[in-house]
């Protein structure tokens, strides 16, 4: 079965065959093979593995991995064209397979002769080298695919059922052939059992986001004891020390001296190779290799980890060759370069890492691992832990001694601080671990690595000094090296390239530490550094994506767009950039151009990612739902409704389906699209939906953001904002208890949040303040209202001094400043404030009159309320005729936007209307406009009480009454 699935595979690469086919081809696989006794789950298994080697080798045959492997430019579509013509040639056998060992290199040989062969004898070959190399890499995907497992065949038997119509219903041209070999009541005996459902193996694969954690884990360390004695006793200690630590998965660690021993139900085998490789060792090897060919996965195989000690250059010359022979044969096996270690740590380093890997939820020790006791600044926060832990216990103590107020606030004091600092050190250790692994994987990969850098990650992952490892990343020399390979010829790109992954490499120790201004600003020198020599040379654009990434967080959004738009044009430069990545690159220029306000570049780069999805070139699903909920937020916010609305109803439609097959993928953004379809519901006054769709985020939102690390912030903020939304949503509904109750919420949250990290909450706690501080005005606390728009005031003025776009959200509370001290009486200071808001909506008005329209018309609005109260005793004609203008004005743009956006935002514009109508009415006497505004704000209200009957019902008998007044004092006048 394998060899033909290879077959295929190279023939559908090699455009040989079409899809109808290829399903032909392989249901004559299962035919032969199973004789359609398979369920649909064992079908699915099997097609699993051919598109996984599919798509593996078609990625190997496009231009950016074949330029990667150093194959010219000019040359690669030649290369390209050679290889897909040969695929579409060959016939793989099993017994080739057989014949090959199961060897990538020897298959690669294979193919190379069938290449050769089909040349002219004499003729010269173009090329050779890569498309030997191209060869190579190909078979060792095919090798190494699922189905190497010895237990592949019978793991799918193991989901048959005795089914034999199954497949043949499938294949009817079989079914003649088929019924010859089976008699009548067999046959009916068997329809009857293919009405049942297949067989599942749960003991096979968990279930999806299951995690299958075994009760034990065994390891076994394959040493020569005579040279390892030591270290063998101090890993024992440190399975030990793991095994204390946590109770929920059992480790064993047994030593294996080549006598006897049998390895069973082992899942790692560490073996440690000194100055020559015993023949038992040898043998073990072979053992392991025949069962895995493919090297360590994720799979019911012994996982080997070889490692070799490094040796002194006496002792290399001392050293069998035996060593050496196990070095040559491994770096052929697997073709990676062999671990070594120098140190005992190492090894603990490796071991942790991989028990991790295995069980992710499970915390293990650190005590022990040299990396973590090197680091100073963590190794600080670990002792100020200790030193609140005991402060912590005698507060305790103390209080419950002693029940007194100062006792119990010094217990609670120390507690909050205690947890705190828990939450750093959480954070720290988290960071160290990845940039271990970051390092682990760098340095098994170190092809084209330099030396220095090699010698400052072993410097790390082997003795954990950071500083040897920064001095030696920092070295000025290098830097000098450098600047002279700026004026070289571009055959010395790769030292550049070394010297851009070291220092990514030392930007990835730097943020590990302590973040300080000093060394933010070290980081900030390096990207600007090594994004120039990438643009210079060409090469590891990914450094751009990473700075501009860097930029947006720290919410300097101008520079992270010049960044973002320099790697734009490098990507269109590049004809070996994937659709992935530029879909990724466009997102995070429309995010940056968002949070700028300059929502027409971000469209435009939004409207470049579905054009890419349209072409068919990506088919990341994940991606595609976060690019469709980007672009509705972004129409949604510049008021472009009736297609953010549709956007988000498609969007949700496919979320629903996908979150059920990977709900930790797609639950944090089906909760992303329900929360702006429910602030797009409420915009349209359709309010029950919204509350519907509010609660719908709240139960997917409080989940995660309870299963959420203490660094990662985000689900906690997301969470609050939809409390605050549900809030504003209430207010409006008239249920002024529900939505204090969820700013409360949101509020203490945000301000926890804040004491920890300012840069993430400082700016939602200002805008809940802000919300807040409206509910409590419209139910009659004014004190208290000017208290928390007083915060939200402060803080937003003093963003806003950095931030010149984050004027518009202090315009928002100047607006709501403006009314709560109007209805204070204050008029004033409230003119002020509102004349302030005037200014700067008109100033974004005027550069897009679709997003700033409406919240303009309502400022004149008020503005003009505030000049009638204040013209009202002692009377002034002036302020009247003030007022008039201002409300015509925003009047005139409710009008605009009503034309527009139909349906939405109707509340606002109806109390405009009716604002401006009743003005008219009372103090200008201009009847016949009032009874025209009147008429205006009446048709809305009718609207929106077919949308809410509850809310709106009672506002529009109001405004009716008002009219029929008014329309029946116009009668009598005339």
């Amino acid at each position: 079965m394998r060899a033909k699935i290879i077959t295929l595979i190279a023939k559908i690469v090699g455009n040989q065959i079409t899809g109808s086919e290829l399903s032909e081809e392989l249901f004559e696989i299962l035919f032969q093979l199973l004789a359609g006794k398979i369920s649909e789950k064992g079908w699915e298994e099997i097609k699993n593995v051919f598109r996984a080697g599919k798509s593996e080798t078609e990625r190997i045959l496009s231009r950016e991995k074949m330029i990667q492997a150093n194959v010219p430019e000019a040359q690669v579509d030649f290369v390209i064209e050679e290889i897909r013509f040969l695929l579409s040639k060959i016939e793989i056998t099993d017994e080739l397979l057989v014949r090959c060992k199961y060897n990538h290199m020897e298959l690669g040989s294979f193919l190379w002769e069938t290449y050769c062969e089909g040349r002219k004898k004499g003729s010269v070959i173009e090329c050779e080298k890569e498309i030997k190399n191209g060869l190579t890499a190909i078979s060792k995907v095919w090798i190494g695919l699922k189905f190497d497992d010895p237990e592949f065949e019978k793991k799918c038997m193991a989901r048959v059922e005795i089914k034999t119509d199954y497949i043949i219903s499938l294949l009817e041209n079989k079914q003649e052939k088929r019924n010859e070999t089976v008699d009548e009541n067999s046959g009916s005996r068997e329809n009857s059992q293919a009405e049942q459902e297949p067989v599942d193996v749960s003991e096979w694969k968990a279930s999806d986001g299951e995690e299958n954690l075994p009760d034990e884990i065994k390891i076994y360390l394959a040493a020569s004891q005579g040279e390892f004695q030591d270290d063998i006793d101090i890993l024992k200690e440190f399975i030990e020390e793991q095994n204390d630590y946590q109770k929920a998965v059992r480790l064993t660690l047994q030593a294996y001296d080549g006598e006897g021993q049998k390895i069973q139900d082992c899942k790692y085998c560490y073996m440690l190779v000194g100055g020559g490789a015993e023949k038992w060792m040898q043998e073990m090897y072979g053992e392991i290799y025949k069962s895995n060919p493919s090297g360590a996965r994720q799979d019911e195989n012994i996982q080997l980890r070889l490692f070799f000690k490094n040796l002194s250059d006496e002792e290399r010359a001392d050293a069998d060759g035996s060593r050496r022979e196990l070095e040559d044969r491994y770096k052929k096996d697997y073709a990676q370069v062999p671990l070594y270690f120098s140190d005992i740590n190492r090894i603990k380093l490796d071991i942790l890492q991989k028990l991790r890997d295995k069980a992710s939820n499970v915390k293990f020790s650190t005590k022990s691992i040299i990396q973590f006791q090197n680091n100073k600044d963590f190794e600080k926060a670990c002792k100020e832990c200790t030193l609140l832990q005991e402060q912590y216990e005698k507060a305790r103590k103390a209080f419950n001694k002693d029940k007194s107020p100062e006792t119990k606030k010094n217990r609670e004091s120390l507690g909050e601080k205690l947890s705190a600092q828990n939450e750093v050190v959480e954070k720290m250790e988290k960071e160290i671990w990845d940039n271990l692994n970051l390092l682990t994987d760098k340095l098994q990969n170190r092809n084209g690595m330099d030396a220095r850098e090699a010698q400052a990650i072993e410097s790390v992952i082997e003795y954990g000094d950071y500083d040897r490892s920064d001095g030696l990343l920092r070295g000025g020399k290098w830097n000098r090296e450098v600047a002279d390979l700026e004026q070289a010829m571009k055959e010395q790109k790769e030292k550049v390239r070394q010297f851009i992954s070291a220092q990514r490499t030392l930007i990835s120790n730097l943020k590990t530490k302590k973040m300080s201004s000093s060394q933010e600003k070290r980081i900030i020198e390096i990207y600007e550094y090594i994004t120039e020599l990438s643009k210079k040379w060409q090469i590891e654009y990914v450094t751009l994506y990473e700075f501009a990434e860097f930029w947006l967080k720290r919410r300097e959004y101008d520079k992270g767009i010049a960044v973002g738009e320099n790697l734009k044009c490098l990507y269109g430069l590049s004809d070996c950039t994937s659709a992935e990545d530029k879909i990724r690159m466009l997102m995070l220029l429309g995010n940056l151009y968002y949070e700028r306000k300059k929502y027409k570049n971000g469209k435009a780069n939004y409207k470049a990612v579905f054009q890419i999805f349209q072409d068919g070139s990506c088919k990341n699903q994940e991606l595609r739902a976060k690019a469709y909920n980007e672009l509705s937020k972004l129409l949604w916010k510049t008021n472009q409704l009736a297609e953010a609305e549709k956007g988000l109803k498609n969007n949700i439609k496919s979320l629903e389906i996908l979150v059920r097959q990977e709900p930790q993928i797609y639950e944090p953004v089906l909760a992303y699209a329900y929360n702006y379809m429910a602030i797009l519901e409420n915009r349209k006054n359709r309010l029950e939906e919204a509350e519907k769709r509010y609660h719908e985020t709240l139960k997917i939102r409080r989940r995660l953001a309870v299963n959420s690390s203490s660094s990662n912030f985000q689900p906690e903020i997301d969470l609050t904002s939809t409390y605050s939304n549900l809030a504003y949503l209430y207010k409006k509904m008239g249920k002024y208890q529900e939505a204090e109750r969820y700013y409360r919420k949101a509020i203490k949250i945000r301000e926890r949040g804040e004491k920890q990290n300012p840069s993430a909450y400082r700016r939602a706690l200002a805008f809940v303040y802000s919300n807040f501080s409206v509910l409590l005005n419209v139910r009659g606390d004014n004190e208290e209202a000017q208290k928390y728009c007083k915060k939200a005031y402060d803080i937003r003025r003093e963003i806003k001094l950095t931030d010149s776009s984050y004027e518009v959200e202090f315009a928002y509370t100047l607006y709501e400043y403006g009314i709560i001290l109007t209805d204070a009486g204050m008029y004033l200071q409230a003119k002020e404030y509102l004349e302030e808001a005037i200014i700067i909506r008109e100033k974004w008005a005027n550069e897009d009159k679709m997003t700033y329209r409406l919240y303009l018309a309502e400022s004149y609005c008020r503005y003009g309320i505030l000049l009638a109260q204040m013209g009202e005793f002692p009377p002034d004609k002036e302020y009247d005729r003030k007022a008039e203008r201002n409300m015509q004005k925003a009047c005139n743009l409710c009008d605009k936007h009503a034309i527009v956006n139909k349906g939405y935002d109707a509340d606002r514009i109806a109390e405009i209307y009716q604002s401006f109508a009743k003005f008219l009415n009372e103090r200008m006497k201009k009847y016949s406009e009032a009874e025209k505004y009147y008429e205006k704000a009446v048709e809305g209200l009718r609207y929106l009480t077919k949308q809410c009957r509850q809310v709106f019902e009672p506002k529009l008998k109001k405004a009716e009454e008002a009219l029929e007044e008014l329309q029946m004092y116009i009668r009598e006048r005339l």
